[in-house]
């Protein structure tokens, strides 16, 4: 939950043209998940 939330807060103040950068950090959590 608290992971979820540091991250949507992150999200928040990233821009769109930055997607591929939250994939790669989503991607890393749930593998090291």
């Amino acid at each position: 939950m608290m992971a979820l939330n540091m991250l949507r807060r992150w999200l928040n103040g990233q821009d769109i043209a930055s997607e591929h950068g939250w994939i790669e950090v989503i991607e890393s959590m749930t593998l090291s998940v």
